[in-house]
């Protein structure tokens, strides 16, 4: 039962969206943390489906955004 509630709900996670050179130059030179989230970002993109990707991102971005 388990399995198949699983399998019906899937995980209806989308990876983001590329984000564009010019955004991704303006967040890495806006602050130390920047790069950081880039990384994340990135690797949010590789593993979509990865709540712990998704939680470390949401973390680093909320770090970038207090230095800003």
């Amino acid at each position: 039962m388990q399995s198949e509630i699983e399998a019906s709900i899937g995980t209806g996670v989308e990876a983001p969206e590329p984000l564009t050179e010019e955004v991704q130059t303006v967040i890495s030179n806006s602050t130390q943390s920047g790069e950081q989230v880039l990384e994340s970002y990135e690797s949010l993109q590789n593993n979509p489906d990865d709540h712990t990707e998704w939680m470390q991102f949401v973390l680093d971005y909320e770090q970038w955004v207090k230095e800003l």
